[in-house]
């Protein structure tokens, strides 16, 4: 299981919109903040709740200098990976980043 992001400030920021793929089990390609006349062009389907969450089956990746930024890259654990042509931990070990654990769920109350 994976600790919360370690930096307070991003910590503090628990809960984001967002869009994702629905996919049969999982979402996929979840995205904060795009804008909106993008959302279809890049086959977002579903309006998104994205949270810190150290159970979460999802990742995301937070850069370097961009802790105040909001979480990129955000898969399901899976398929996160693939991202690193040599793994998130040599990413992280040249700091170049950090992995977070995330939460990833369908937001009824927005219309995706």
């Amino acid at each position: 299981m994976m600790a919360p992001h370690s930096d307070p400030r991003v910590a503090q920021k628990r809960v984001w919109e967002g869009y994702a793929r629905a996919g049969q089990a999982a979402f996929s390609g979840a995205t904060i903040g795009i804008p909106t006349e993008s959302i279809a062009f890049a086959g977002l389907d579903t309006a998104v709740l994205i949270s810190i969450d150290p159970a979460g089956a999802y990742r995301g990746w937070i850069a370097t200098g961009d802790e105040d930024a909001v979480p990129t890259m955000i898969e399901h654990h899976k398929i996160f990976e693939v991202a690193f042509p040599y793994g998130s931990a040599q990413a992280v070990a040249a700091g170049q980043g950090e992995v977070v654990a995330l939460e990833v769920v369908g937001d009824p109350g927005r219309r995706g």
